[in-house]
């Protein structure tokens, strides 16, 4: 018993070729919506770090970042209470500064 009778997308309109189905690639993909790492956090001698452990931005006085652009990699479940979380550490971190 099949699960499926017939291709969903891109559909058998497209033809099963690379210069057929490039074109269409572009309707079929998508961001998995998540955006994490873009100042990723870490120690001072990480050199692909830009953020350190109180979310101070490397090189900058009185810059924080606290989204969630610091995680060094894409968590396994939703980012939004690692988020949460990470703002209220910076939160921590300015009111004891």
């Amino acid at each position: 018993m099949a699960i499926l009778e017939t291709e969903i997308k891109p559909g058998l309109r497209v033809p099963n070729n690379p210069d057929a189905i490039t074109p269409v690639l572009s309707d079929l993909v998508t961001t998995y919506l998540h955006f994490v790492g873009t100042c990723r956090m870490g120690a001072l001698r990480d050199t692909s770090a830009i953020v350190d452990a109180q979310c101070r931005l490397i090189g900058a006085e009185g810059l924080r970042i606290a989204d969630a652009s610091v995680m060094p990699r894409i968590p396994h479940a939703n980012t939004n209470l690692a988020t949460v979380v990470i703002a209220e550490r910076c939160a921590h971190f300015i009111s004891k500064s």
